[in-house]
């Protein structure tokens, strides 16, 4: 798949916060990561079976007066609504958090 360097470099950025975040505070034994093209979209998916973590403190949603303490996923998902993305947090299959990148493969480049 030949992606945007934006888009590219979001998704590597993502992946390498996302699994820095699990080293540094999960406690996880197991992480995995599902990296999907479906044409007009691609999804990052970062599975862990740490311990999770508070939304709100982790990225501020769910608490708009809250200032996010995770300044790496705060900074991505920002990031992702610049590009027509979206993150979501989840409870994973595995036990622990799951955090899902969306991305379309089209948009308009930042000059």
């Amino acid at each position: 798949v030949d992606l945007a360097q934006d888009l590219r470099a979001l998704l590597y950025q993502g992946a390498r916060e996302l699994l820095g975040n699990i080293y540094k505070h999960a406690g996880a034994t197991c992480a995995e990561i599902l990296l999907r093209y479906d044409g007009d979209q691609i999804t990052l998916r970062v599975d862990d079976d740490g311990t999770g973590f508070d939304l709100a403190d982790a990225t501020g949603v769910g608490a708009e007066e809250a200032a996010p303490s995770g300044f790496g996923l705060f900074n991505i998902r920002e990031r992702l609504g610049q590009l027509d993305g979206q993150l979501s947090i989840e409870a994973s299959p595995l036990g622990g958090g799951r955090v899902i990148i969306t991305l379309p493969t089209t948009h308009d480049p930042a000059p």
